[in-house]
């Protein structure tokens, strides 16, 4: 502001000097004598002006002889003098205004009414033989992180009837998938011993301590794994017809459950599992931010379309519906009796203002639903401080924007009056 003040000041000082000198040139024109002092011994024959009366007009600088001189041409302003005094510095002023105007009232000028969409899933299998009975209480929440745009979404699978060396697996597709940048300490229970086993596998360092405290051996993240369509010994790829799951855009998560800990019974095992995701980026109209994450561990009773083969599982199983390519088993659904999940996204001004499905307290981002996991889950933030700092940043932003379109405006007269100058010369 104190740029545009003093930008202001020198061209008001300079209009008023260049006033100043052309008044004092014009009367000192009009006053210079008419003719020559009378030499000594002639007697001047001009009378006093307060009795000759009315006199006919005469332009400044007219000689008493009737003869007249012309007034001097103004120079015309030369396009490089225009172009170092008005144009670049109006030009200057216009943008930087407009640059500060946006920056001011980014969202204004950048409006998102769109609702946001989600995609792919979390899906969960076992390797259960037929007739096995093991099903599993699902805790997850998601929690901000120190890593920029990252969230861990924290997965404790808690067993029923299974027996310890059951084989897992999580397929985590779309914004559920953790991508090729994210740090190595995001991913493990534990968060510090994680490798790269190969260009699209990372494995979590076995330690008979932390596993029997994680509840799993052999954890591994896998990138180029897939989930296939079981037809006898086949393996048959899935297309995007398996809800929840992408292929091509799927991380397959394994492990191995170990014994039983102290926590829990023998009957009980429990495992944790730790995904680094993507945080959301939510939509914002007016004061409020909407935010949508993918379904989790719901199951497609639908049919399922096949494309080419994967490969082929050593022993066929009847009961099992699909297989996993790279170990080359084959897996079923996990059966889940209910699910709880809860979500912080580290924002504490905001309060909750809808949520579909409804969660489990009006001021707290929980669900706990019963049965075969949960839909998409949809939620709106409402911001009560927004409405006045959307205010107050839409007066700067006028004020930033009147000041643009003044520069140029004065630019526009300055150019016209230039191209009048010039076509009079």
């Amino acid at each position: 502001m104190r740029v545009f003040m003093t930008i202001g000041a020198v061209a008001g000082v300079s209009a008023a000097a260049a006033e100043i000198w052309r008044h004092q040139h014009t009367t000192k024109t009009a006053t210079e004598p008419n003719a020559s002092p009378p030499l000594e011994g002639q007697v001047s024959t001009a009378q006093p002006e307060r009795n000759a009366g009315p006199q006919p007009h005469k332009e400044p600088g007219a000689l008493a002889s009737g003869c007249s001189f012309k007034k001097p041409e103004e120079k015309t302003e030369s396009g490089l003098r225009f172009l170092m005094f008005w144009t670049a510095p109006l030009l200057a002023v216009a943008a930087l205004a407009g640059w500060l105007a946006y920056h001011t009232w980014h969202q204004g000028f950048t409006p998102n009414d769109k609702m946001p969409q989600s995609s792919g899933g979390l899906l969960f299998f076992d390797a259960a033989p037929s007739g096995s009975s093991a099903i599993a209480v699902i805790n997850a929440t998601v929690d901000p992180t120190g890593f920029p745009d990252t969230s861990l979404l924290n997965l404790t699978l808690t067993f029923q009837g299974a027996s310890p060396g059951l084989h897992w697996f999580i397929a985590a597709s779309g914004e559920y998938r953790p991508t090729q940048d994210t740090n190595l300490a995001a991913f493990c229970s534990g968060g510090f011993h994680a490798y790269r086993a190969g260009p699209a596998t990372i494995n979590c360092r076995d330690n008979q301590i932390y596993d029997q405290i994680y509840g799993s051996r052999s954890v591994q993240y896998n990138s180029d794994d897939h989930i296939g369509l079981l037809d006898g010994h086949t393996i048959d790829r899935i297309t995007d017809s398996l809800d929840g799951y992408i292929d091509g855009d799927t991380t397959i998560i394994s492990g191995t459950l170990v014994g039983a800990s102290s926590q829990h019974p023998a009957s009980i095992l429990s495992t944790k599992v730790v995904i680094p995701i993507s945080t959301p980026s939510p939509s914002q109209i007016g004061s409020d931010k909407y935010f949508i994450y993918a379904p989790i561990g719901i199951v497609d009773q639908g049919d399922i379309g096949t494309g080419s083969p994967l490969g082929r599982v050593a022993t066929a199983d009847r009961q099992a519906t699909f297989a996993d390519s790279s170990m080359h088993t084959p897996i079923n659904y996990l059966p889940i009796t209910s699910l709880d999940l809860s979500i912080d996204l580290g924002i504490q001004a905001s309060q909750l203002s809808w949520a579909s499905p409804p969660t489990t307290r009006a001021d707290q981002l929980r669900w706990r639903v019963k049965g075969q996991g949960i839909k998409t889950v949809k939620f709106s933030l409402h911001n009560p401080f927004a409405a006045d700092r959307l205010s107050r940043d839409s007066l700067f932003a006028g004020i930033w924007l009147s000041l643009a379109v003044s520069a140029l405006l004065l630019l526009l007269e300055r150019f016209i009056e230039w191209v009048l100058r010039r076509s009079r010369a």
